[in-house]
């Protein structure tokens, strides 16, 4: 079988401030009430430490194990030197900074990354992306504390040039053609925020990592979603060639479409839960035949299918895990109409591809179009 498309499939990141340089906490402050209790540098300080950045080793092995990947893809017959699509699950950074946003559009632009801290000048492979071959979400890490998604937009998005700019409790949607299947992504971003910038306050269980698909979310979707369903088109960028049944639909999220899969104590102390979330795919199946759906957040890669969507479960591709779960997700489009993801994962020295296969697996098929009048 040959391969007529593939997407790279990143999540997680947690960039830090520089390649070696580790993420700066700003001063966080608190109510009047509580300072008596707990002194805000403390409160910083627990930040600092709970927000671990990169891992050195796993920013520079992976651009050049990606070119290994696409190497080894022509002899599935896979006819570019790039990947078609890179979609990046949301935490681009560990701690939103304007420093770490000009790290990330660098690294994944440029062929070599270059800094100087002041100590010495030090230079790693960077990913060599194009910007147009690039959709991106944030995450809750790249809002953290912060009462909007201004820095995100104005630091990352807006700088990288990136087509969508994605607005708080609002959905951006992305058509794009590969191998002649349309696709249409639908980029949702449900956090909930704080009241006010670097403050934390008795909310910070409901917006730290923990989100809400609201009625004005799905309005939203089912507005822009109906408008290219009957027009097909939501603007000049924005457009399908065929029907929109004919085109592989896929919701992309930074938030666990079925958290329940997912325990242990953290979640417990520190809900990651976003409410609503299920019911949005569940709609998003029934009304608009939603194919599969992407989402990080949870540091787990898995495959798994809710309600009759296949999900992928993208763990950090960059944040050296204890327990090795840090990897990336490629996802294969074959000339059978079969659409295949294939995980690779860190193994503390490289990347490689899964030894058992068990985290790749089948996702589904292409839409079946109508057959052609005699």
């Amino acid at each position: 079988m040959k391969i007529e498309a593939a997407f790279l499939v990143l999540s997680d990141l947690h960039l830090s401030n520089d390649l070696y340089e580790a993420a700066i906490t700003p001063q966080l402050s608190l109510p009047n009430g509580v300072y008596r209790l707990l002194r805000a540098e403390k409160l910083t300080d627990y930040f600092a430490a709970r927000c671990r950045g990169h891992s050195v080793s796993c920013v520079k092995r992976l651009p050049r194990y990606l070119k290994v990947l696409l190497s080894e893809m022509k002899d599935e017959g896979y006819a570019r030197d790039k990947f078609d699509l890179v979609l990046l699950l949301g935490d681009q950074s560990t701690l939103a900074h304007e420093r770490s946003y000009k790290f990330l559009r660098q690294y994944l632009t440029q062929a070599t990354y270059a800094t100087d801290d002041g100590d010495g000048s030090y230079t790693c492979a960077g990913l060599g992306l194009d910007v147009a071959d690039i959709l991106a979400i944030p995450g809750n890490h790249d809002k953290m504390l912060r009462s909007s998604l201004d820095l995100y937009n104005l630091e990352f998005a807006s700088k990288l040039k990136l087509t969508q700019k994605i607005r708080p409790q609002m959905c951006s949607i992305s058509t794009r053609r590969f191998a002649d299947q349309e696709f249409v992504f639908i980029l949702v971003e449900p956090s909930t925020y704080c009241s006010q910038d670097l403050r934390v306050d008795a909310t910070f269980r409901t917006h730290l990592a923990a989100g809400k698909v609201t009625n004005k979310l799905i309005e939203d979707v089912e507005t822009k979603l109906t408008l290219l369903r009957e027009h097909g088109k939501l603007d000049a960028e924005v457009k399908l060639e065929r029907p929109f049944g004919e085109a592989v639909k896929i919701l992309v999220v930074h938030y666990a479409v079925d958290d329940d899969r997912f325990g242990g104590l953290e979640k417990l102390l520190l809900p990651h839960k976003c409410e609503g979330l299920k019911e949005l795919v569940t709609m998003l199946r029934n009304e608009y035949q939603l194919s599969m759906a992407l989402h990080g957040h949870l540091h787990l890669p898995l495959l798994y299918n809710f309600n009759g969507v296949q999900v992928v479960s993208a763990t950090t591709a960059t944040l050296a895990n204890k327990d090795g779960k840090t990897g990336i997700f490629v996802i294969k489009f074959l000339d059978s109409g079969t659409i295949r993801a294939e995980h690779h994962t860190w193994t503390g020295v490289a990347y490689t591809p899964d030894p058992d296969k068990s985290l790749s697996g089948d996702l589904g098929s292409f839409p079946t179009r109508p057959a052609a009048a005699a």
